[in-house]
């Protein structure tokens, strides 16, 4: 019986996600878009398939759309799921309690806008169908997520359309160039954090030496990037062989990871930002998976002093010339070594520390949203 809900379940997502392909394509020419530049840019729309809560992404767009409106744009975000009113709006407040802007429904959409910016591969189906200067708003290369050849071929296809290009940071900008003959414009801008929401917090990384239990704030949630499967394998192995040492490494998860053993840690869920702060401010090391374009979470535990471990063969070196955080391999022996020394010379968190505050002094949401305002202002 087990066997046939498993079965049925599979053939339902399978279905549900081919519907949802072709409601997305059926009308698609996959032609270069003819995008004339616009006689001005007072009106934006900011087009997005769903409006998530406690989503980094949806969270950037919020920003980004709310540095618009203070360059004195007239700022539409329109959410493309059959979302209600009510639950866009609960949900964008949750992520950015005092953005600005109006949101929309789907069925609320006026066709009157100067500007139109996609924010991820799925909205570009559309707004290549809507009247307006197209745009996209790159946060991350999408094909590496997506499930199976075809939709790998469809996000891919996104980046030859003729959409003008505006990249989180220049690691998509490269990504797309090395992946995709475009002859597009793709501009870029600052990846940032923001400042007032994670304060630094006065630590003694000499105190680490004399710990016998040691915090570790893992980031983590059922995305491939985030390494979901991998990395409790490696904090087990880890454990038991600090445990050898006498040290108790106490983890704290969040993020929506589901199925944590609890002999393993606490899963937290999904937090707030006043709840991550919190957080950040009484463990002893953070971790983060940032294979693809790097996540917010590290600059925002870095913002704290809170020691960031990270991937070697992720993006995060590619974001800060100077050596950071703790770089890891996939070897739970290499990261067990690397606390271990953390610990033993805690000297060389305070250097990390210096380091990465020295990378990170110029970056704001302010300044990215103000680059992302001039490229507007240049169209016309």
């Amino acid at each position: 019986m087990k066997k046939i809900i498993v079965e049925y379940l599979k053939t339902y997502k399978e279905k549900k996600l081919t519907q949802q392909i072709e409601n997305l394509i059926k009308n698609e020419t996959f032609e270069n878009v003819d995008n004339v530049l616009p006689d001005k840019v007072d009106k934006v729309a900011i087009v997005t398939s769903y409006v998530a809560a406690h989503a980094g992404g949806m969270t950037s767009i919020l920003r980004i759309g709310t540095a618009l409106c203070n360059e004195n744009f007239d700022v539409t975000y329109i959410s493309l799921s059959s979302q209600s009113q009510k639950e866009i709006e609960e949900n964008a407040h949750i992520n950015l309690e005092n953005y600005k802007g109006i949101m929309v429904t789907k069925e609320d959409v006026k066709d009157c806008y100067d500007v139109i910016i996609a924010t991820d591969w799925k909205s570009v189906y559309t707004v290549t169908r809507m009247n307006g200067y197209k745009m996209y708003f790159v946060q991350d290369y999408e094909p590496y997520f997506c499930e199976d050849g075809e939709r790998y071929i469809l996000a891919k296809k996104t980046y030859e359309l003729g959409l003008h290009m505006v990249s989180l940071g220049k690691w998509n900008k490269r990504e797309i160039e090395r992946n995709v003959n475009v002859e597009t414009i793709i501009d870029y801008i600052d990846f940032p954090y923001e400042k007032s929401e994670y304060h630094l917090v006065e630590r003694n990384y000499m105190e680490y030496k004399k710990k016998k239990v040691i915090h570790l704030v893992v980031y983590l949630k059922k995305a491939g990037r985030r390494l979901p499967t991998l990395i409790p394998l490696m904090l087990k192995k880890v454990k038991e062989k600090l445990k050898r040492d006498g040290i108790n490494l106490k983890i704290s998860f969040y993020g929506g990871i589901e199925n944590i053993p609890a002999e393993l840690g606490e899963n937290l869920g999904k937090l707030s930002k006043a709840e991550l702060m919190e957080l950040y401010s009484k463990a002893d090391f953070g971790m983060v998976s940032s294979m693809t374009n790097i996540s917010l979470v590290p600059f925002e535990m870095l913002a704290t002093g809170l020691p960031v471990i990270e991937f070697a063969d992720g993006t995060f070196p590619y974001f800060f010339e100077k050596e950071s955080a703790i770089l890891t391999t996939f070897s739970a022996d290499d990261l067990y070594h690397k606390i271990k020394k953390n610990i033993e010379y805690p000297d060389n968190l305070r250097i990390l520390h210096e380091n990465a505050m020295d990378c990170m002094k110029d970056l704001s949401w302010e300044n990215t949203g103000k680059q992302f305002a001039y490229i507007l202002k240049r169209l016309v």
